[in-house]
């Protein structure tokens, strides 16, 4: 049975950019801005409702040229274009998707399942992408997961600490 969850919104935020001489540059830069309303003025660009089965959503994530974002929500990970249109696709994991995270190029997706779920899934989503699908077993329920920037490293958080 299909469900709604809650919406997908984008909001844009600016960030103020500070002039000053080459002397000081490197003093300004080496301490953060102030993170405060000011600096980061958000308004929202996008909002999509998803229909899911699990009526919810447990993580996000943007791939590395900003086209594509996958939302995880239990049971499937939606991939959705930047602007929140239409479904590119619903990948179904065997075990379900508490995390997902799209490698660099945006074309194949890694997913864990969360609570009593060990496996690491890779596969692709579109036609870029492998369609066969890896499982990889792990020692430890599986939480996080994250590529690295350049594609060749996906790190997972098990079992809050490992």
């Amino acid at each position: 049975m299909n469900r709604t969850f809650l919406s997908v919104m984008l909001c844009a935020s600016s960030i103020a950019a500070c002039g000053g001489s080459k002397e000081t540059a490197a003093t300004t830069t080496a301490t953060p801005p102030s993170m405060t309303a000011a600096a980061f003025p958000a308004t929202l660009l996008a909002e999509q409702d998803l229909t899911t089965q699990t009526a919810t959503a447990y993580s996000l994530d943007w791939s590395l040229d900003g086209e594509v974002l996958a939302v995880a929500s239990g049971v499937e990970v939606t991939v959705l274009p930047k602007d929140l249109t239409k479904a590119l696709a619903v990948v179904k994991p065997g075990k379900g998707a508490l995390a997902a995270a799209l490698s660099p190029d945006g074309a194949t997706l890694a997913t864990v399942g969360g609570l009593r779920d060990r496996t690491i899934e890779i596969q692709g989503w579109d036609s870029r992408a492998s369609p066969d699908v890896q499982r990889i077993s792990a020692t430890s329920d599986q939480y996080a997961v994250s590529w690295s920037p350049d594609g060749s490293l996906l790190a997972t958080l098990a079992n809050d600490r490992t």
